[in-house]
């Protein structure tokens, strides 16, 4: 059904106006990836090659990619503007997603986990969802799990399994680091799993991206969720001292700030500005109005597994659809 609505609108000329009218108010667009590979995992979905590959000729067609660095400038382009980001530093970066950014001579900003690229150190939030994936693929037979005064059902059934347990991910991103810790250890204790492994890129990796035209940002030292730290020694290690260290790795300049999960505020967002950094990027899935020449870059996730779909996200047309139909186009 989906597919049918997209490509009958498609058919109508809806994409032409919505790149025409980013064209005539001088709007960027600023995407965010994040994996890229032929795994089929519903838990954590990645991008397939092909569509990635798909829709980097579509953006070589109608935008115009320019350095993220170049964001705040106004640069005079026929085509509406355009920057490329990937958060969290996967493996899969450099084996499929550098190619095709190769490919069409694209440049791109990469954010990185200090301790993931330094120690292969996992992502807790990939490690929660890896956790219930495990489980589903498992022979074990627990039925529920307990957390926080509530009762979680358990199922072999994914779609069913991501709806029980989204409520709880959305407590743990407000829960502090030390807490959130035992409770991971406690939870692949009882679901009786061991979770994958992701592969992360490593210093060298990161250096062959940098030498093919991809510019390093900082995501800070080990992925915590910052609106549930309250320590400001702590906040600060994670904005300062990644920037400081991922630059003393890189032997460049870290400019750029990514928040994870987006997760921000106002707070954070003034002690980004204090670490030094010149821009900080968001996940609100709106676009960039360059004519505030802001250093706080809004951004639109791209995630979907059907290329059509991923180009009328790309041409924000999301931010178009109002109630009560936007649930269905989210």
């Amino acid at each position: 059904m989906r597919g049918i609505v997209f490509t009958i609108l498609k058919s109508f000329g809806a994409l032409k106006l919505l790149n025409r009218y980013k064209r005539k108010k001088n709007l960027t667009t600023v995407l965010c990836f994040h994996r890229v590979n032929y795994e089929i995992d519903p838990f954590f979905p990645s991008i397939n090659p092909d569509v990635f590959h798909g829709l980097l000729k579509y953006i070589n067609d109608h935008f115009a990619v320019i350095h993220p660095s170049d964001i705040g400038k106004n640069i005079k382009t026929s085509k509406p503007k355009l920057v490329i980001t990937f958060d969290d530093g996967y493996k899969d970066f450099i084996c499929h997603a550098l190619p095709v950014l190769e490919e069409f001579k694209m440049p791109c900003l990469h954010s990185i986990v200090y301790g993931c690229a330094d120690k292969n150190n996992q992502i807790w939030t990939q490690r929660f969802w890896n956790t219930i994936k495990a489980y589903s693929r498992s022979d074990n037979d627990i039925l529920s799990f307990s957390a926080y005064d509530k009762e979680y059902a358990l199922s072999k059934d994914v779609d069913q399994l991501i709806k029980a347990f989204h409520p709880l991910f959305v407590l743990l991103l407000n829960t502090p680091k030390q807490e959130r810790e035992l409770f991971l250890q406690d939870f692949e204790n009882k679901l009786q799993v061991i979770p994958d492994i992701e592969s992360m890129m490593t210093w060298d990796d990161i250096q062959v991206c940098m030498a093919k035209g991809v510019e390093v940002a900082s995501h800070t030292m080990t992925h915590d969720s910052l609106v549930s730290t309250t320590d400001r020694k702590e906040l600060w290690f994670e904005l300062n001292q990644s920037r400081i260290a991922i630059s003393e790795k890189i032997g460049n300049e870290v400019n750029h700030f990514v928040f994870p999960n987006g997760e921000n505020s106002s707070e954070l967002r003034k002690m980004v500005y204090e670490a030094g950094y010149k821009y900080m990027h968001l996940l609100d899935d709106q676009l960039y109005d360059t004519t505030t020449q802001s250093n706080e870059i809004s951004r639109i996730s791209v995630y979907h597994t059907s290329l059509l779909e991923n180009i009328f996200r790309v041409e924000s047309f999301h931010n178009f659809v109002k109630s009560p139909y936007r649930r269905f186009f989210k």
